[in-house]
């Protein structure tokens, strides 16, 4: 009676810790395919990789949700 109590034991602690890792391992494997698709579109649009002008810092901004002002809309046309 009490083999079978401990065995139930060791079997739920042995599943939970295969739960964990398999958890574990699917995360790194969406980390690693997140960074091989980074480093693709890297590779494939060079200039992603200069540095980003002004013009595009400005469009990044939260600030740029605003209505640009007419010096912008110059700019841009």
């Amino acid at each position: 009676m009490a083999l079978t109590e401990v065995w139930k034991f060791f079997k739920r602690i042995m599943l939970r810790r295969k739960a964990k890792r398999r958890e574990q391992q699917a995360q790194e494997e969406q980390q690693r395919i997140a960074i091989q698709r980074e480093q693709q579109e890297q590779q494939e649009s060079p200039r992603q990789q200069e540095p980003p002008t002004e013009k595009q810092q400005q469009q990044e901004s939260p600030r740029q949700q605003e209505p640009p002002t007419e010096k912008q809309q110059q700019e841009q046309q």
